[in-house]
């Protein structure tokens, strides 16, 4: 009778065996993936990447999703609940960007029944207040914050700001508002959306930016005046991404900015705050070339001048101390121009719920900015 080997034995031939087949396997991937080029030890390692980014990356988790209504709710006094299960479903759909050959990239197109966006135009209600002959036409740019995010095309800050005009009463010109707002749009990128709307659009009367948000939290890339994908792009034309959807925009962001070695709080401050003047200085001579004004807004975001940033059930309670350096100097320049509205401190004002998640605004926090805005610019308005 033939004895079986010993148990080592075939612990070392299934052992050498599986070494083998990985081999195998590891040699077809890595010229499936042009390995030579790629960023792991193992092209195997590149296609789990792969596949999990391809079939295991929801947009919203579950528990996301029940935050996300949660909030809805808490917002709404719990008085709107198709629309806030609507505006989930539908926020979801449309949380995705769209490649842009200028501009890096734009808002996904969606049509549905609360969140609307074309181009680079988020829907507002309504987009045309009808008074007299003459029209004053505005566009409004900034993030996530002006397009909207989480609340409906009605709820916008342009489409609040046009309904206040509409009820008002005393405005004798038609208004017409544009939404340009896109998300994780820092204000050097706007300030590009906007030279190149002047080249396809008919020149507003008026342009209004609303930023203080990404500029900070989207760090480092606002501080080389660089969109969101730079780095993910960069290292992709370098060949070193063989499946464009193996790495994620945190990973490409580390891998290519970890070279430089970021300075203090105070002197990111002071190179954000260049950077703005830049964006500032672009926007105005646009504006003389074109014959249009500006206004430049500095949005309130919870990290800054929030009492109640702990106790609010919504917002996020990080912190960025950069803002305890580069508001203050915002505030002093804004001192020196006309053409500015400080905001940064407006939280403390009596809104019970700001914020409709963890950085983006409420509707009843989107009219009391419109309200502010309204406010500052009408005498333009009137004359």
């Amino acid at each position: 009778m033939k004895k079986n080997p010993p148990i080592f034995k075939r612990l070392l031939y299934y052992s050498a065996l599986c070494l083998f087949c990985f081999l195998i396997v590891e040699a077809v991937l890595s010229i499936a993936f042009h390995y030579k080029y790629g960023n792991n030890k193992l092209a195997v390692s590149d296609f789990v990447i792969s596949v999990k980014s391809r079939f295991i990356n929801p947009k919203l988790s579950k528990q996301e999703v029940d935050v996300q209504y949660r909030n809805q709710q808490l917002v709404r006094n719990g008085k709107a609940d198709e629309l806030s299960k609507r505006l989930v479903e539908e926020m979801a759909a449309a949380n995705s960007f769209e490649f842009d050959p200028w501009l890096q990239f734009r808002n996904t197109d969606i049509t549905s029944k609360y969140v609307n966006t074309k181009g680079f135009v988020r829907k507002s209600i309504p987009s045309f207040v009808a008074n007299g002959t003459d029209t004053f036409r505005i566009w409004f740019f900034g993030g996530s914050t002006m397009w909207g995010f989480n609340v409906a095309d009605d709820e916008t800050i342009p489409s609040k700001f046009a309904q206040l005009y509409r009820n008002a009463g005393k405005y004798k010109k038609s208004l017409e508002v544009i939404n340009y707002g896109v998300r994780a749009y820092i204000s050097f990128q706007e300030m590009k959306l906007l030279q190149d709307r002047l080249l396809y659009e008919q020149a507003p009367d008026l342009v209004i930016f609303l930023d203080g948000l990404n500029d900070v939290i989207s760090s480092p890339t606002p501080l080389f005046r660089e969109p969101l994908y730079t780095g993910y792009m960069r290292e992709y034309f370098k060949g070193n991404f063989p499946i464009a959807r193996g790495k994620n925009i945190k990973d490409s962001m580390e891998s290519y900015y970890q070279q430089f070695v970021l300075p203090s709080k105070n002197d990111i401050a002071a190179k954000l705050f260049n950077n703005y003047m830049l964006t500032i200085k672009g926007v105005e001579q646009s504006g003389k070339a074109y014959g249009f004004h500006s206004l430049f807004v500095w949005q309130p975001v919870p990290y800054y001048s929030y009492t109640n940033q702990k106790n609010d059930p919504i917002c996020d309670k990080d912190s960025f101390p950069v803002y305890q350096f580069l508001n203050p100097a915002i505030k002093s320049l804004y001192q020196r121009m006309d053409n500015s509205l400080y905001l940064a401190d407006m939280l403390n004002e009596p809104v019970a719920f700001p914020f409709i998640d963890r950085v983006h605004y409420s509707p009843v926090m989107n009219e009391a900015i419109a309200n502010k805005l309204i406010q500052k610019i009408d005498s333009l308005l009137i004359n």
